[in-house]
């Protein structure tokens, strides 16, 4: 039994060990997590305020874009000539900027094949520049789509600008007939209120001068109405004409050219230089294959450390180069915000001048109503007159009979002419009606084109910030293949003064190698003394193991009779209990017989018995409650309120027999 007690508390005590061994393991591995995880928090916030900065620098830029868009949009028709040399010189800043980075990728491309060329000693190295000059391949093929698509965006941004200017011209023009008209009808009202102040007899000339005037109106009007009818001719043909000087140029026409010619002379060159660097390619690869297999039979291991480390540093830039995009991405979706609330600020400017122009037309509307309505009423009281006249005159020649029959024909005469004066006047109101549902009709263009002005506005807002994100995404590439251009020129000499101290310190290696060879006998010698020593060892260790896994055993044997013996023990102790009760119980009937002289013998029985079936309804512990569960290990009864108490404070034992029970190991019991 002590050797048992030994053996399991010296078992307890390795488990023990092992497990806080293996608690400060994890403790110290959490610790490395987190202190990584602080220095990359810190590197992210360096990185983001670094952004911010650039942020910053970039947005008086951004503000010279958009005045300058602003500008372009404000111009007048006379300033097409100077917007065309404009967009010409923007256009010839385009292709410098494409041209450049031509030659930045060709510089990239020449570099990096030397730099292959070069670079023999490490493959490692190898490796991560042939993916670069892919990527920059990828990356200038991208530059490239969308330099075309911005070519695309300015020639469709030209026609619509082209197409705003035409609106802006016609509103002009119509605006300048609007207010034409409305000083001609300020004349007229000037003329009615003079007219009102004259006699009868001055009224008919005034209104004889008012048809010659708007006679002379409607003449002037159909002349600029030709005018513009002649201006419009001329237009047409000027648009089919820029159609005609706009059309792309044909395949012949393109192969024929000399820029062709030289460029595919160019290519050709480029494609024989390109084959001679693939043989040079080929060869270098042959000899860096042998360098590398004689490389890994002296420094293998040191090579695999280096590849590590290599894999370890690529891997944090990886993940440096992927925070960065990230927070490219969120720079520019708040520089996306920003322009967008300015473009929206300037389109609500915009909308308000267009609802003042509304409402002055609208106000312009009405007085022609207005003026309409007047001459209506003019019209009804020259026929009143005229009637008034024709009465008057048939009085009197009622009255005067003796007037001749020539002064009647010559009144008649008189008013017929008064009459058809007053038809022509009738006919100039009708057409001076037609000529307000013109204006009517008008308008309603005008509030057709204004609304799709409005939307034109909206996508030309949309394209706008494409085309300035696009800027910035450009100018920011440009500027990280400079950085990159850079970084790989500063590299490519360090390969260089690489490779030549490689080769300075090749014949060092030799004289290194002889005494390596040396060391590495003596090593061998040693390894395979460590080598008998480790299999003697690994030896005892098993035969530890074996030792402890029966250790182990007997100990789970004798815990199994251990656990054996207790439960007999309280078996036990629970009998002897009960006897001892009995006993008691037993002694107290006989003191009590004894004491009774069978005098009330039925009444004690009676208490007894009471007794007794008190004890079997109510609970043991809880002696006021009765027995309303049972145990399901051992059989014994019990009041709900004390089994609950027991599993609440975890003593999961029988009162009575102490054996273990659940907190499903009880039912409910119904007397």
């Amino acid at each position: 039994m002590d050797k048992e007690r030994k053996a399991k508390e010296e078992a307890e005590e390795s488990d023990s060990f092992f497990d806080a061994s293996i608690i400060k393991f994890q403790k110290y591995q959490l610790v490395s997590k987190v202190t990584e995880q602080e220095s990359e928090i810190k590197r992210l916030r360096k990185q983001n305020q670094e952004l911010l900065l650039s942020s910053r620098v970039l947005l008086p830029t951004l503000e010279k874009w958009r005045e300058r868009l602003t500008k372009v949009i404000k111009q007048e028709h006379t300033e097409c000539n100077e917007n065309q040399v404009k967009r010409s010189e923007e256009h010839q800043v385009l292709v410098q900027i494409q041209e450049e980075l031509e030659v930045l990728w060709n510089n990239t491309q020449t570099k990096s094949y030397s730099k292959v060329a070069e670079t023999t000693v490490d493959g490692a190295a190898v490796a991560t520049e042939s993916s670069k000059i892919q990527k920059l391949e990828a990356e200038t093929s991208l530059l490239r789509e969308e330099m075309e698509e911005l070519k695309v965006e300015r020639s469709f941004l030209g026609r619509q600008l082209a197409r705003l200017r035409y609106q802006l011209d016609n509103m002009v023009s119509s605006q300048q007939e609007a207010e034409k008209s409305t000083a001609a009808s300020a004349a007229l009202k000037k003329e009615e209120e003079e007219s009102a102040k004259t006699e009868d007899s001055t009224k008919e000339q005034e209104l004889l001068a008012r048809c010659k005037d708007a006679e002379a109106l409607a003449d002037s009007r159909l002349k600029e109405l030709q005018e513009a009818l002649e201006e419009r001719k001329k237009l047409v043909v000027e648009w089919e004409r820029l159609k005609s000087e706009r059309l792309v140029a044909t395949d012949d026409v393109i192969t024929q050219s000399a820029v062709y010619c030289s460029l595919k002379a160019a290519f050709e060159k480029l494609q024989l230089q390109q084959i001679e660097w693939e043989k040079e390619k080929d060869n270098l690869k042959k000899e860096k294959e042998e360098l590398e297999r004689v490389m890994e039979e002296k420094y293998g291991l040191q090579i695999q450390r280096w590849k590590r480390r290599a894999s370890e540093w690529k891997q944090q830039l990886e993940d440096a180069i992927h925070a960065s995009n990230e927070a490219k991405s969120q720079r520019d979706q708040a520089l996306m915000r920003y322009e967008a609330k300015k473009l929206e600020a300037e389109n609500d400017s915009q909308i308000e001048s267009l609802r003042r122009s509304l409402t002055m037309w609208e106000t312009k509307g009405q007085f022609l109503e207005q003026e309409k309505q007047h001459l209506e009423k003019q019209v009804e009281d020259w026929k009143q007159k005229t009637q008034r006249l024709e009465e008057n005159v048939l009085k009197e020649i009622r009255d005067r009979k003796l007037v001749s029959n020539e002064i009647v024909e010559q009144l008649r005469h008189e008013i017929e002419d008064e009459r058809k004066k007053s038809d022509e006047l009738i006919g100039e109101i009708e057409s001076l009606s037609n000529m307000f549902r013109d204006v009517e009709d008008s308008n309603r263009n005008y509030m057709n084109q204004l609304m799709e002005k409005d939307e034109q506005i909206s996508k030309l807002s949309t394209e706008r910030l494409k085309q300035r994100q696009q800027i910035i995404s450009l100018t920011e590439y440009k500027k990280t293949m400079q950085v990159k251009a850079k970084s790989d020129e500063e590299r490519i000499a360090a390969l260089e003064n690489s490779v030549q101290a490689a080769k300075r310190h090749g014949v060092e290696i030799q004289n290194v190698n002889n005494k390596l060879n040396e060391e590495l006998r003596t090593l061998s010698a040693e390894v395979d003394r460590l080598r008998k020593v480790s299999e003697e060892l690994g030896t005892k260790a098993r035969q530890a193991e074996v030792e402890k896994e029966e250790m182990k055993r007997m100990r789970d044997v004798t815990v199994r009779r251990l656990e054996e013996v207790v439960n007999e023990l309280q078996s036990q102790r629970y009998e002897k209990k009960r006897l001892e009760e009995l006993k008691s119980r037993l002694e107290d009937k006989c003191q009590r017989l004894e004491s009774m002289h069978m005098a009330g013998e039925s009444e004690l029985l009676r208490d007894e018995l009471i007794q007794e079936l008190r004890k079997k309804l109510y609970c043991s512990v809880y002696t006021n409650l009765p027995k309303d569960c049972v145990l399901l290990r051992c059989g014994h009864l019990f009041s709900r309120q004390c089994i609950t108490d027991l599993i609440t404070q975890r003593n999961r034992k029988c009162p009575v027999c102490g054996d273990r029970f659940g907190t499903e190991d009880y039912r409910p019991v119904y007397f």
